[in-house]
């Protein structure tokens, strides 16, 4: 069986917030990380980004522990 992870770097897109923008079916971006890393004021951010392009936009966050 194929390994899932086994992946070419270059199938990938740039990891841009113009690469972001330009994706019209991007419906979902999650933001992880560990605790103090600036997971929130990332997420903010890149909704306000987002705001300026799209007609709507929702940030959800969700602190689970």
């Amino acid at each position: 069986m194929a390994d899932p992870y086994d992946y070419d770097d270059e199938d990938l897109p740039d990891p841009s917030l113009k690469n972001i923008l330009e994706q019209d079916s991007l419906q979902w971006i999650f933001v992880g990380g560990k605790g103090g890393v600036g997971k929130t004021t990332t997420s903010c951010c890149l909704a306000t980004q987002l705001a300026k392009h799209r007609k709507k936009v929702r940030r959800v966050d969700v602190h689970v522990m």
